[in-house]
């Protein structure tokens, strides 16, 4: 066996350092704030469309408090995420040649993401518009 072939065979496939910190990030930073979501039980969204607004406004119709299923939703997604992130890194240290099995996984995980965000939006709409 060439010393070539087996140098190729000892690396897989490569994912450059730049990715692999990035998606380190991704996956620590998700995985804290749906940790966090999760614990807090509720999610606040302020709508802020400009300052006079907010002065001589008293009303709180841009704020929305949710809590149960959507919040539920939102953890899943940011679990998605640093899930889809993870695989980077697998990718990398992976020592087969599987590169379009990753890709592959990656796209069904990114289908997936999109489903469960529609969820999440339209149980949210329901929560917001049931009060």
């Amino acid at each position: 066996m060439s010393d070539a072939k087996r140098f190729r065979e000892d690396f897989g496939n490569r994912v450059p350092m730049s990715e692999r910190v990035l998606a380190a990030g991704i996956f620590i930073g998700a995985i804290i704030l749906a940790y966090d979501v999760l614990l807090s039980d509720r999610a606040t969204f302020i709508e802020r469309r400009g300052i006079l607004r907010r002065l001589f406004s008293s009303d709180s119709r841009g704020v929305v408090v949710l809590h149960g299923w959507p919040i539920f939703w939102i953890f899943l997604v940011l679990v998605l995420v640093g899930l889809i992130a993870l695989t980077f890194l697998l990718d990398h240290y992976d020592r087969r040649f599987n590169e379009r099995f990753y890709v592959r996984l990656r796209r069904v995980m990114l289908g997936v993401t999109a489903a469960v965000m529609l969820i999440g939006t339209v149980s949210a709409y329901f929560e917001i518009w049931s009060r």
